[in-house]
């Protein structure tokens, strides 16, 4: 078959293949020899032969199998960014609690400082685009928002035995070791330091320092800073 008679064929073929997917019976082919003998093959032959010979074509009623026109690509024309995207929007949008409860602290304090509320897109394009976050940044962050670091109450129900325990913290012996513990607490983190530094910076700016909290550090991407 040519090419051209191929892709002129080609919706009749997919709706005639959408028919036959809906049946409920099985239905088999196979390819038989031309000419065999075979009855059925013979019988074919002749109907196709029937039809060629026709001046105008049977207006054949496909509307069944419509539907599968519209419901995909062809593997030939697909590319690896186009079939990574489409499975991205299929997958899962089911976000965990902690997740959720992560996501409106940072919606929170986001709005307070820039006067107006992210879309949860946004924050996660905040995580991912841009290169102002190095790669181990932003994967911190990412992993931060779905809760997802091995550190206090991921031990709760894992080491019950007290002197093994890994949810306290074993220096501040604060009874949890949460992101914010160790974000602002611990006294082994190095945050205190870190805070310094940042403290310094920001009186560079004059202006009033932001409510800071684990919500403000998560959603630093988003963090707009105008001049007046």
């Amino acid at each position: 078959m040519g090419t051209k008679l191929a892709k002129q064929l080609a919706p009749t073929w997919v709706e005639l293949v959408s028919i036959w997917r809906g049946q409920v019976d099985p239905i088999r082919t196979r390819k038989d020899k031309g000419h065999s003998g075979d009855i059925g093959n013979d019988a074919a032959d002749a109907l196709a032969a029937e039809g060629a010979e026709k001046a105008e074509a049977d207006a054949l009623d496909l509307r069944k199998g419509a539907f599968v026109t519209g419901a995909g690509l062809r593997l030939a024309t697909a590319t690896q960014s186009l079939l990574y995207r489409a499975i991205r929007r299929r997958a899962n949008k089911h976000l965990r609690a902690r997740t959720v409860t992560n996501i409106e602290s940072i919606q929170l304090v986001i709005e307070e400082i820039n006067g107006e509320k992210p879309l949860e897109s946004a924050i996660w394009a905040s995580i991912a685009k841009g290169t102002t976050f190095t790669k181990k940044v932003k994967a911190f962050i990412w992993k931060s928002v779905h809760d997802g670091h091995k550190i206090g109450t991921y031990w709760a129900h894992i080491d019950s035995d007290p002197l093994t325990a890994r949810m306290p913290c074993a220096i501040c012996q604060a009874p949890v070791e949460s992101l914010t513990h160790i974000l602002f607490e611990c006294r082994a983190s190095g945050q205190e330091a870190a805070w310094e530094v940042f403290n310094e910076i920001w009186e560079r700016t004059g202006r009033p320092k932001p409510y800071i909290s684990v919500g403000t550090v998560l959603g630093i991407g988003l963090v707009s800073i105008k001049d007046e």
